[in-house]
């Protein structure tokens, strides 16, 4: 990255992640912080909390093309906080030697970026995947449990969301589209049951395509492994879900990923603001089979997520990772990341046995 090219441009700046990419960035760097997203609006207004510390900017990806706009002549690094279905910004990016920078959960988005490992180490640039989390700690925390074992059979990862947080609308319907998904495509499937510890107790899980568990079976050779989510209060969801499963698919598919939906889901705050990862690991170690359970709790999963961003964001700045596409996992570990950032997590707990079964 050339040394002219030192801000970061963050693309959904003024969204619930966004906002956390920029809060963090601009107290480590004022003013080469780049607020971007389709309304100026917006980004000047959101940018002038910050006493002159991030610089707003209109930016519609869908106009950009394969070559960047001079608006990006002083940008080195752009952190991505919007859905996309194609990888032809990141490509832009990787190809005029920028590094890039995704929190999105789409594994079959994060594919295609994937696929730009070659181009960007032909330009010298990164790209980091799997950011948040989760994906992100989700999987790091999967590499915690599984790195003493010699063969991993599988990984079960749950996550558990407090509804009293704020959400963003990108994620929100993202969320309930996973929902709606994995009812096609698995009608009558009976919910697993995960014991969450901290207090939390048994929950009832809802499997969603999350990101992280296609990564881990790559970057951490897992036979297998899944994704399941709930939500705290408990009770709130289940009922949000029976309503969903009673309502013919078809309907379903129209009404509940629809703006007026997913703006009064977002704007329920019912619950905690917490959240909890558990990951599971089952495998070998020394001949015996061995079951390693982790968790992690912490609050406020927007605000983490970009705080993980922002974190990753400079020590790319830094040059401290090689050109390519990778995976959070593949970069770091969890003790690395919560030692600089330990409002990350709230608490951590390692549990190491035989397994039974």
């Amino acid at each position: 990255m050339s040394d002219v090219r030192r801000k970061v441009m963050v693309v959904g700046g003024y969204g619930e992640v966004g906002k956390s990419v920029c809060a963090a960035l601009a107290a480590s760097s004022p003013g080469e912080v780049i607020v971007a997203g389709r309304s100026l609006e917006k980004a000047e207004a959101f940018a002038a909390r910050f006493g002159g510390a991030l610089e707003p900017m209109r930016l519609d990806i869908e106009a950009v093309g394969t070559a960047l706009p001079p608006s990006f002549d002083a940008v080195g690094t752009v952190v991505m906080c919007v859905e996309r279905d194609t990888a032809d910004f990141a490509h832009a990016c990787l190809a005029s030697g920028r590094n890039y920078i995704d929190v999105s959960a789409s594994d079959a988005f994060l594919r295609q970026v994937q696929s730009l490992h070659d181009v960007a180490r032909m330009h010298q640039s990164t790209a980091v995947l799997s950011v948040g989390v989760a994906p992100g700690l989700s999987n790091l925390l999967a590499k915690r449990c599984v790195e003493d074992l010699d063969e991993v059979d599988r990984i079960d990862i749950g996550l558990l969301l407090g509804m009293g947080d704020a959400h963003g609308e990108a994620a929100t319907r993202w969320l309930i589209n996973a929902l709606l998904e994995q009812r096609r495509i698995a009608p009558g499937t009976k919910n697993d049951v995960m014991d969450y510890g901290f207090g939390w107790g048994r929950r009832t899980m809802y499997p969603v395509d999350f990101a992280d568990q296609h990564v881990i079976r790559r970057t951490l050779q897992a036979r297998a492994a899944s994704t399941a989510v709930c939500f705290d209060p408990s009770w709130l969801f289940d009922a949000l879900s029976a309503l969903m499963n009673a309502t013919p698919l078809a309907i379903a598919k129209r009404v509940y990923p629809g703006r007026a939906f997913v703006e009064w889901s977002r704007k329920m705050r019912v619950g905690s603001h917490r959240f909890s990862l558990r990951v599971e690991a089952r495998g070998r170690r020394g001949g015996e089979s061995v079951r390693v359970l982790g968790y992690l709790e912490g609050e406020r999963e927007a605000e983490r997520t970009g705080q993980v961003a922002a974190w990753v964001a400079n020590r790319l700045r830094a040059r401290q990772w090689d050109p390519g596409v990778y995976h959070l996992e593949q970069l770091t570990d969890l003790a690395s990341l919560l030692g600089e950032v330990p409002s990350l997590s709230t608490r951590l707990e390692i549990l190491d046995s035989r397994d039974p079964s």
